[in-house]
Parts: C-alpha cells; structure tokens; sequence
C-alpha cells in the first residue's frame, strides 16, 4: 500500500506478483498536466486506487483519467485533536482569535483570509511555514491587519481550544485536516467552497462556505461566525466523531484489501 508519488512509483516497479493499493491524497493540479500519464501507468499496476473524498474520485476520473472501476474512497479519520509534541512559547492577545493551519503557500489563499480580516476585530493567527511570510507580512502591515505567523507549534490543540473559529480559504484542497482538528476542538469553520471542502463542513450547520478568492465574502462569513460560534461549533464536534473515525478509516481501507479486485 503506497502513498504520494515517490512510494507509488517504486511500488508499481518493485510489486512483482503482490497486489498493489495506491491512496490519492490531493487534486493538485499538476496532476492533471502531463504527469497524467504517469499517473495512469501506476493505477495500470495497481489492484485498486483509495481516494480520500468523492471530489478527489471526480478528479482523477475526469482530469487525470484514471479508470473509475479501480477507484474506492477513503476518507482519513481522527478520533482526538493533534498531540502536543512541545510547549507553545506563543503569547496570544487577548480578544477574539481567528486561526488558520496551514503551510504558507499560495494554494492555502491565506492573502484572501488578511484581505478578509480588514475592519474585524480579532487576531489571524497562521500556525505553519511557507514562502509566503514577507508577502503576508507586508499585506497585513498595509492593511492594517492584525497578523501572527509563529511558524510551528508545539500544542495545536491549545491555540485551537483558545480561537473563536478556524479560517481555511484554500483554492484548491485534498482533504484538509486541519478542518477535522478543528471540529474535534469545538470550533466553527470558515472555508472554500472547493474540492473536497463541502464534503467535511456542512454549509450553515458545521461551518460556513464562501466562493475561493473572495475576500469580501469572505469577510460576511467571519463577521456572522464570530457573532455565535457556539452552536456550530457543537455541530461541527459531532459531526467529526460520526462520520470521521479511525474505526471506519480502518474498517473501509479493509474493504478494499478484501475487495475481488485486490
């Protein structure tokens, strides 16, 4: 069982007379460019394909070509918000904090969540690194945005337990875990409709869902968010431990072990 290119790769030349089950993780778009091909010759080799999502399973069948009979669908599961690993030397302001995790990169759409955050008042918080740093840092200080990007920290769980709501505007997203880590704390989400977003955050019930690249959408969702988080919150909590377990990664990843075509 391989995951992401380099072990699907080696997988499909070292397998000899072992099935082979490779997981999809991501729609990234290169992907769909001429690395296609070799996309295609791997799930050739391979007994069965596991996507994470039915919007990562739309993806390789439409924009990759990969053949929808080999393809099942896995979605990851998480029980309990992230283990510390460290402590957070982070001193958080007081008022309400806005927070995002995720790696500094134009894919994330983090430049839309500080144009969003212009006139609310609140902190973004970005727990993650990237190349985007100077560029977020001077859009913040021109915006007059109140921003702080402490790279990696030691307690997600901690941050996420003191925020108001979590941030996600991606423009495109395999899954997003940090959308689960975030339910499993009781906090509200604000995302992108996009990719496989709309699966894990139910628009009006878990979270809210804005147009990608939309700050003043955007912007709306965060101002009503952070007027009542709680309730969504509370939905967003069970709706992770219902549908997002462990249990059931384990018991569907089985499945397809024991399904005929592997």
């Amino acid at each position: 069982h391989t995951h992401l290119v380099h072990a699907d790769l080696l997988g499909a030349l070292v397998r000899r007379r072992r099935p082979l089950v490779s997981t999809k993780h991501n729609d990234d778009p290169f992907r769909a460019g001429p690395f296609r091909f070799v996309e295609r010759a791997i799930t050739r080799r391979a007994a069965r394909a596991i996507c994470i999502t039915e919007a990562l399973r739309r993806f390789n069948v439409e924009r990759v070509g990969l053949p929808a009979e080999k393809l099942a669908i896995v979605p990851y599961g998480l029980d309990e918000p992230p283990a510390a690993w460290g402590t957070n030397e982070l001193e958080l302001p007081e008022g309400r904090l806005v927070v995002a995790i995720s790696r500094l990169v134009p894919q994330k759409g983090l430049d839309v969540a500080v144009e969003a955050m212009v006139g609310i008042d609140a902190t973004l918080v970005v727990l993650g690194e990237g190349p985007e740093r100077e560029r977020l840092e001077a859009l913040a200080r021109a915006r007059s945005v109140r921003l702080l990007l402490p790279g990696r920290v030691g307690d997600v769980a901690a941050i996420l337990r003191r925020a108001d709501l979590l941030v996600h505007p991606a423009r495109w997203e395999g899954f997003g875990l940090a959308l689960l880590e975030a339910m499993l704390c009781g906090l509200p989400v604000v995302a992108s409709r996009v990719s496989s977003i709309p699966e894990i955050v139910v628009d009006g019930a878990t979270g809210v869902l804005v147009p990608p690249d939309d700050p003043a959408a955007l912007a709306d969702a965060l101002a009503r968010v952070l007027a009542d988080p709680e309730t969504l919150g509370e939905n967003g909590r069970a709706r992770a431990r219902a549908e997002f377990s462990v249990a059931a990664m384990a018991e569907r990843t089985l499945a397809v072990y024991l399904s005929p075509a592997a």
